[in-house]
């Protein structure tokens, strides 16, 4: 016999749902909560969304649901709420005031004056130990924050244990008050299933023709994206024709340097930078690459090298922060500070095909791993035990 849950009401704090170039913070938001929402029928969930978004609302996965109700503030802004609370104590509950027992946030953040039980979820740590790499108003904005967030919360979900070993070295707290869950995709999506046609229609899309490694992300310091670039040129000294490599994804911050780069080592016609990808593609680029490459200085989890697995793609990542932690034994680990190592990893990968095969199916079982629907247990089961 089923084993019966307990009806909660549970508040989704909702506006990253409705971001128009989501990141993988955003998918992940949406994929758990999606899960918690059909597997959990007797619950009633509440989207708390400022502004009136409604329509924008029902673009989104979780629109159409019986046990879901948006509840929507006018009153103000979400920038302008989270700007005015940082400095007063604005109580959440003025806006979003219906009783509930639990309140989830999803991107570090617990407001003042929530109702209920409070969970949030920390990405990383990297404002305080890459503050270089983070923009001045993220770091001013989580600096006056966390410590209160820390305060407020009842549960702290960290993604990985380096987060969480990450929190533990920053703040005097319990460890138990952190639990780790790490971040999950969407295999629906994220799947080694496209043909080569689907695959061959996305590489015209954005223009690439021949054979290429790929990095897909946001163009920012964090992302190490010149060192990079400095390993590619390496690689393309030994390799003449050697693949392409495609640097995929929105301009951050900073990003001036990488282009700098490019044009200085005079590889314009081997990098080819495709601005933001529509996520239907990116699985398609993923799985049309000779490998994914994502060597970044600091990851508190690290969702695109897991995307790539998921697609049977082998992975290049960094030897630091989180990234052995999600790859395992899957992928090629390198030292983000050695263009050397970089580019070693690249040519193994591009000249030896039996190693590239091997890794591709190393990839595909380690993405068994992480499942959204694991994940999304729980979250709920944490919610039950708050209750």
């Amino acid at each position: 016999m089923a084993e019966s849950k307990r009806a909660l009401n549970i508040a989704l704090s909702g506006d990253l749902f409705l971001d128009k170039e989501k990141t993988g913070i955003s998918y992940m938001a949406e994929n758990v909560s999606k899960a918690m929402i059909e597997n959990n029928p007797q619950s009633q969930f509440f989207i708390n969304i400022f502004d009136d978004r409604s329509d924008a609302f029902k673009s989104t996965s979780l629109s159409g649901y019986k046990n879901v109700t948006i509840r929507q503030s006018g009153k103000i802004k979400y920038w302008r709420y989270k700007l005015i609370s940082t400095f007063l104590p604005l109580p959440y509950k003025l806006f979003f005031h219906d009783n509930v027992d639990v309140t989830q946030f999803f991107n570090y953040i617990i407001y003042p004056g929530v109702k209920g039980k409070k969970v949030t979820i920390v990405h990383d740590m990297a404002y305080k130990y890459l503050p270089e790499t983070v923009t001045l108003r993220t770091r001013f904005f989580l600096k006056m924050n966390m410590g209160r967030t820390i305060k407020r919360a009842d549960i702290i979900l960290a993604v990985s244990q380096f987060t969480k070993d990450e929190m533990l070295r920053s703040f005097k707290i319990d460890p138990n008050k952190i639990k780790v869950i790490p971040c999950v995709i969407n295999k629906d999506l994220f799947n080694p299933n496209y043909n080569s046609e689907q695959i061959e229609n996305a590489k015209e899309k954005y223009g690439i023709k021949e054979p290429y490694f790929l990095y897909l992300g946001t163009l920012e310091p964090r992302k190490n994206i010149v060192k990079q670039i400095e390993a590619y040129a390496l690689l393309k000294q030994k390799m003449v024709n050697a693949p392409k490599f495609v640097l995929a994804g929105k301009k951050g911050w900073m990003y001036d340097e990488i282009f700098e780069k490019v044009k200085q080592l005079k590889l314009e016609e081997d990098i080819i930078f495709t601005g933001y990808i529509d996520n239907d593609d990116a699985p398609l680029l993923m799985k049309g690459s000779v490998a994914f490459i994502y060597v970044s200085l600091y990851e508190g989890f690290g969702m695109p090298p897991l995307e790539a697995m998921s697609c049977g793609v082998p992975v290049i990542v960094s030897n630091t922060s989180s990234l052995p932690e999600v790859v395992g034994e899957a992928g090629i680990k390198a030292d983000p500070a050695s263009a050397e190592e970089i580019a070693k990893a690249m040519e193994k990968v591009a000249t030896d095909e039996e190693y590239r095969k091997e890794l591709s199916q190393k990839s595909l079982a380690r993405a068994e791993h992480f499942s959204v629907q694991k994940t999304a247990k729980e979250f709920y089961e944490i919610f039950e035990e708050l209750i």
